[in-house]
């Protein structure tokens, strides 16, 4: 008997542990929620966007009351960034594409968006992959479709997937919630509250001459293999109940085929791609930027499939008639319902004017001190000006560089850079008179800490007198100079320090610091270098001269968001500006002027 008992004690002892385990494993998948598949707050929806945007978004946007628009589509929809695109609509978009285009799931979301989130207007980038075949897609926990929008889903199935997930999925969000910094990672691609990816490594990626992008991503010069188009009348009937269901609830509904890279474009059939804009001129009016000039040039690309960011700006920019980018004259036309429109292969090609080459120089004092590198003659400054006015050289301002890039406005033949770095006195006393003479242009990048000084920082160590706001002011009022930052106080000397183990000579993180601490000092550094020149609040410091040419994509990124612009590094070479690529501004390279520089060497045409 007693025996008995025992064995019944056991028993429900196992079966307790094994509820007790079950119950646990289901807990922790409910309140971690790596997916983002239960709708309740997510302690980081970037994360489990990351896994499955389908189920994720939605989660995310049924605690939202603040969107009145959305992006539906599959990832060649982010780089609409919705907040220029809030800018141009005045309403309030959330990019909700995700990964991959399945017809089903677009009507299942849209009908969502439009019944539960009030939506009224839907933005619907496509392009031909849409009707590839899609029929042979795996489900499975990393692509369900939320059940808030999946109305013929089984509850109980969708919810039993979710709460009986692997448990490392749910580990590895807490371990990478708990690694996270500001930069972005492959386990959080996503903005949260734009729904867009976040690309802010890719965007201060420098970029210039084609043929280095080109060997930098080998990928564009491959041939890509033919495409077949199928399941068009799935399609379209499809995206016509989409658009009949938006119609009958008065919500604006629009159609944009997004950009494709050339080799992208032409593996399909150009017959079937004309076919299916006929058929889609029969549902609804559309835009169409699939393939102009900007199809030739790859780095308006992040890869073969996607294009970057400031192509997604340039269709805003074109729907809009917002003329504020750079816009190729054969980008991007509207067809009205009914109207015929056809691609024409070999029509478009790469814009030889869409890029020019500039020739930055790097200067710091000019003085009659002899032996050091950074250190030219009065009179080797004056030839250097006569050079250039010589041999029909034409020096150029930041924001001319600026009209170049964002508006396309052309440069003068042959453009130079004048840059002068440190903030010398001489810059003021020796350099303006000659820049005044030649009629040159130039830019001067001082150190905020040393402003209208001749002492090293808070000590009494003498050094070059530094020109201040006085000299500032008159500087700028004649036009020709430019004032960008060399950073208030991040290019120290260890040589005068009193402790030259922590010195920060240059942007970059010190090895001993911290990545909060890091972030944290260099963005007060830019605020204290607003300070010392906030007399001249109206004026723009677009551009920045990195100490030393030292930096890294996260000093890149933290330089990018206190809004500066242009970027000059120290490394020797010339530059290639492209209309409509920001990134064609950042990390410039220079060519060091030395007292025994050959100016036939350095100015190659």
């Amino acid at each position: 008997m007693e025996n008995k008992k025992k064995e019944r004690r056991i028993f429900m002892a196992i079966i307790l542990s094994m509820i007790s385990a079950v119950a646990m494993v289901m807990a922790i998948n409910y309140f971690i929620d790596p997916f983002g598949a239960f709708t309740k707050e997510d302690f980081w929806y970037a994360n489990s966007m990351t896994r499955n945007p389908r189920t994720a978004k939605l989660s995310y946007l049924s605690h939202q009351d603040d969107y009145n628009a959305y992006i539906v589509g599959s990832s060649g929809s982010s780089a609409i960034v919705v907040e220029n695109l809030n800018k141009a609509s005045g309403k309030k978009f959330y990019n909700n594409f995700y990964y991959g285009a399945y017809m089903p799931d677009i009507e299942d979301t849209v009908k969502y968006l439009v019944d539960e989130k009030q939506a009224d207007e839907i933005l619907f980038p496509i392009s031909f992959s849409i009707v590839e075949d899609k029929e042979n897609r795996e489900l499975g926990i990393d692509n369900y479709l939320n059940i808030l929008a999946d109305k013929e889903a089984s509850a109980f199935n969708y919810y039993k997937s979710y709460l009986f997930a692997d448990l490392r999925y749910a580990y590895d969000k807490v371990k990478k919630y708990r690694a996270r910094t500001i930069l972005p990672d492959p386990s959080y691609v996503f903005e949260l509250e734009s729904g867009n990816y976040d690309k802010r490594a890719r965007d201060v990626e420098p970029i210039g001459d084609r043929k280095e992008y080109l060997e930098k991503y080998p990928a564009f010069k491959e041939k890509r293999n033919y495409i077949a188009i199928k399941d068009e009348d799935k399609f379209f009937a499809s995206l016509e109940r989409v658009k009949n269901y938006c119609d009958e609830h008065g919500v604006k509904f629009d159609i944009i085929l997004y950009p494709l890279y050339e080799k992208s474009v032409k593996a399909y059939d150009i017959g079937k791609l004309n076919d299916f804009l006929a058929s889609l001129s029969e549902v609804t009016d559309y835009w169409d930027f699939t393939y102009s000039s900007l199809s030739y040039d790859p780095r308006l690309f992040y890869d073969i499939q996607h294009y970057r960011n400031t192509a997604g700006n340039m269709m805003i920019d074109k729907i809009y008639g917002l003329n504020e980018f750079y816009l190729p004259e054969d980008f991007g036309v509207y067809v009205k319902k009914g109207e015929q429109h056809e691609i024409v292969f070999d029509e478009a090609a790469f814009d030889e004017d869409s890029e020019v080459k500039l020739t930055a120089l790097m200067l710091h004092s000019v003085c009659d001190i002899e032996g050091r590198n950074t250190i030219i003659s009065e009179e080797k400054l004056e030839s250097l000006l006569q050079y250039i006015q010589e041999h029909n050289y034409h020096t150029v301002s930041q924001q001319e560089l600026l009209d170049y890039v964002y508006q396309g406005i052309d440069l003068p033949e042959n453009p130079v850079v004048l840059t002068f770095d440190d903030g010398y006195y001489d810059n003021y006393s020796t350099v303006f008179p000659l820049l005044e003479k030649y009629d040159a242009k130039a830019v001067f990048f001082p150190i905020g800490i040393s402003n209208g000084k001749d002492v090293y920082r808070d000590t009494n160590q003498k050094i070059f007198r530094h020109y201040g706001n006085e000299e500032i002011r008159e500087l700028m009022a004649s036009g020709l100079v430019d004032f960008g930052s060399h950073t208030y106080d991040l290019h120290r000397v260890k040589d005068l320090e009193p402790d030259a183990t922590k010195v920060r000579t240059s942007i970059l993180k010190l090895e001993e610091e911290s990545l909060d601490e890091y972030v944290a000092d260099i963005r007060q550094d830019f605020k204290n270098f607003k300070e010392v020149y906030k007399d001249f609040k109206d004026y723009h410091f677009v551009a920045l001269s990195y100490p030393l040419g030292k930096h890294d994509t996260l000093s890149e990124i933290l330089v990018r968001e206190a809004g500066f612009k242009i970027t000059y590094t120290t490394q020797s070479g010339y530059n290639y500006l492209v209309k409509g690529l920001p990134q064609s501004l950042l990390c410039l390279k220079r060519i060091n002027i030395e007292e025994s520089t050959a100016f036939d060497e350095v100015f190659e045409k």
